[in-house]
């Protein structure tokens, strides 16, 4: 693990991404792979960042979330919501969420992001750092 700095007594390292310059959706949803985040012994943080500055339509939403399973190949029909919004704009480099997850999140997890309107020509990164005291 290599390390990107402390905050006061917080070790955080390097963002293990599993979207790096992700397009949002157009008008529907998409989901990452499956990937381990919970059951964590140590200190785990999920975080989405804007790329782009991204402009959400008056009416239309945007909504972050994360789906949850204690198989990798279930139906990951449990889940929290990270964050949704509506006529607003986000802007580029923003954190849009972050999550760190308890221990009665199942094993298993991916992130999903819903969109009402077109916005495919924007990006975002989801990643999870490890932070330990």
């Amino acid at each position: 693990m290599s390390t990107i700095g402390t905050i006061s007594n917080v070790l955080i390292s390097q963002p293990d991404y599993f979207w790096e310059g992700e397009a949002l959706p157009n008008a529907t949803n998409k989901s990452t792979s499956a990937f381990k985040l919970g059951k964590a012994q140590a200190g785990v943080q999920l975080e989405i960042k804007a790329v782009d500055a991204i402009t959400v339509a008056n009416a239309e939403t945007l909504t972050f979330e994360l789906l949850y399973d204690s198989d990798e190949s279930g139906s990951y029909s449990s889940s929290v919501t990270l964050a949704t919004f509506t006529d607003e704009t986000i802007a580029a480099g923003a954190t849009i969420a972050k999550y760190i997850p308890n221990m009665d999140i199942e094993l298993w997890a991916k992130v999903k992001v819903t969109a009402s309107e077109n916005l495919s020509a924007k990006t975002i990164d989801a990643y999870v750092t490890y932070v330990s005291h």
